[in-house]
């Protein structure tokens, strides 16, 4: 009879190391489950930060090209009429794509990002007297900022 008052005392005895072991294993499972969740949240915001940045030099580049056209032209280069139409709709949707993703880079880059980028929208609105001067002013303004955005993109990014 002696083995029957030794049989609840380790049954006890398992059951504590039963319990240990699952609130182990709990412990290390939501440690593990916040660790992925907070490198998840922390790459969906490089993407959308990368994807904006992404977006907003592609517009500028866009534009930038269409200008050197019509520099092209003011400096007596003749297109077709279909061209200069072409032209004209190449760089309304560029202009249209920056104003797009200007509002969604603003939710999701730094200040020092968005603040290039709202200069750059303020300046594009000024309007010259002259059409060359203001064709000088928008390729001076929009390499400007292509510049300094990729040398801030390449800073919030962490890339070369």
């Amino acid at each position: 009879m002696e083995w029957a008052c030794e049989l609840p005392a380790m049954w006890w005895l398992d059951l504590c190391k039963l319990a240990l072991q699952f609130l182990g294993a709990v412990v290390v499972a939501r440690l593990t489950v916040r660790w992925a969740l907070g490198r998840h949240k922390t790459e969906k915001t490089w993407e959308r930060q990368s994807d904006a940045l992404a977006s907003v030099i592609h517009s500028i580049n866009e534009m930038m090209r269409v200008n050197a056209s019509w520099m092209k032209e003011a400096c007596g280069a003749e297109f077709s009429e279909g061209y200069s139409v072409q032209l004209s709709a190449r760089y309304t949707s560029a202009k249209t794509e920056f104003e797009r993703v200007a509002a969604t880079a603003s939710l999701v880059l730094p200040a020092n990002i968005t603040d290039i980028i709202d200069r750059l929208d303020r300046d594009l609105r000024r309007q010259f007297e002259f059409w060359v001067e203001e064709l000088e002013n928008e390729s001076r303004i929009l390499l400007k900022a292509r510049d300094e955005l990729t040398k801030s993109g390449r800073a919030l990014l962490k890339t070369s």
